[in-house]
């Protein structure tokens, strides 16, 4: 069983329910009362079957609790479930052990999550080689290697979960994804509400959460293909919800850190390419410009996301009339697909947890600007 129960606001306000629940409520606390007066006076031979009596009517009261309990999440629609899982997430203190699917490797790793202060921490540790712990606030990412003693810490601000990628606004995406409810399951033991996440073309993959329904924290997780196959899953083989958690920081003692920093968001406008179309659903999220490997060449970097699945766009400049290359090329790590082409004498990367298709669609309506396109083509014509 979970640990201490914490109240989580209902986004669906029903004052016919709490009244319900409290009045039941006190009538329970109020028949404990009288029963416990009439106990004092009651005969030894009748006291027995009327305990008996007691105890069915407290089962009873219980079950009736539990009904009411249900009938609110019944009125909370599938979108409105993940809304409060997603509030969850953020603001209960827990901590479990999960199995983790990813890239095509099976990791068990301790998860934590502390909400202390107004201050929020999420802490992974791998439990097998390679060893790995990850710690997430919303200002930074560190992750410590102990195997070579190497610290990475990521100063881009992040509100990404290390469980799932998860939109702000679910209404948001109901362009692109239908919510449904499947029948609800047990999960390490604990009942669940089973929330399907559908894409509404094939544009994207689908989703699928198991939902504590004492907590409404996730206690499961699975991204599928196009054929149903499992390309990233989720389990939580134990979960418990406490009142608080430490913060923990991670020493950067070692001399091998790598830091790094946040990147000045651009205007799009500043990009040496033009995007023409991207599939319903999808919205620019920022444009960056960095260096690649200590190259004074630029690389534009424009991220898309539909709040549930995120893709990169990078454009490189490479040499002036090299046409070796392979064309287009698609490679796949795990859930994430990338897919190169060539757009004269520039490289063109689109990776993201999408279908090919989605990648070929968006690299298809990426357009040189025109005054780059120009000083590309005089560049070329030069003898």
């Amino acid at each position: 069983m979970l640990g201490n129960t914490h109240e989580i606001k209902p986004v669906i306000d029903s004052p016919s329910y709490h009244f319900s629940l409290s009045k039941l409520l006190q009538l329970l606390l109020t028949f404990l009362q009288n029963f416990k007066q009439a106990e004092l006076v009651m005969d030894n031979a009748l006291r027995q079957p009327f305990r008996c009596s007691f105890l069915w009517l407290c089962l009873f009261a219980i079950s009736t609790v539990s009904i009411a309990q249900d009938l609110q999440q019944q009125s909370l629609n599938a979108q409105q479930i993940l809304q409060e899982m997603s509030q969850a997430m953020r603001t209960l203190n827990y901590r479990g052990t999960l199995a983790l699917f990813r890239n095509g490797h099976l990791n068990t790793m301790r998860f934590y999550h502390a909400a202390n202060g107004g201050e929020e921490q999420e802490r992974l540790l791998a439990l097998n080689t390679p060893l790995m712990e990850a710690i997430r606030t919303p200002s930074l990412v560190k992750c410590y290697y102990p195997d070579s003693k190497k610290i990475v810490v990521d100063h881009r601000p992040s509100r990404r979960s290390f469980l799932m990628d998860l939109p702000e606004n679910f209404a948001e995406s109901q362009h692109a994804y239908d919510f449904i409810f499947a029948k609800p399951e047990v999960v390490a033991r604990l009942p669940a509400l089973v929330v399907k996440i559908k894409p509404k073309d094939d544009f994207r993959y689908a989703r699928k959460v198991w939902i504590s329904k004492d907590h409404y924290l996730p206690l499961r997780f699975e991204l599928t293909d196009d054929f149903g196959d499992i390309l990233e899953q989720l389990v939580f083989t134990e979960l418990h919800v406490v009142n608080s958690l430490p913060l923990i920081q991670i020493p950067l003692e070692t001399k091998h850190v790598q830091h790094i920093h946040q990147l000045d968001f651009l205007d799009f406008d500043q990009a040496s390419f033009t995007l023409e179309g991207m599939p319903k659903g999808f919205k620019k999220v920022s444009f960056t410009k960095q260096h690649f490997h200590g190259s004074n060449k630029l690389i534009d970097h424009l991220l898309l996301s539909d709040g549930f699945a995120s893709v990169s766009i990078y454009l490189e400049e490479g040499e002036n009339g090299n046409k070796s290359e392979p064309a287009a090329e698609h490679q796949a790590i795990g859930a994430v697909n990338i897919y190169t082409d060539r757009l004269k004498n520039y490289q063109l990367t689109v990776m993201g947890e999408v279908p090919v298709k989605t990648l070929e669609y968006i690299a298809a309506n990426v357009r040189l600007r025109k005054q780059i396109d120009s000083s590309a083509k005089a560049a070329l014509d030069k003898p």
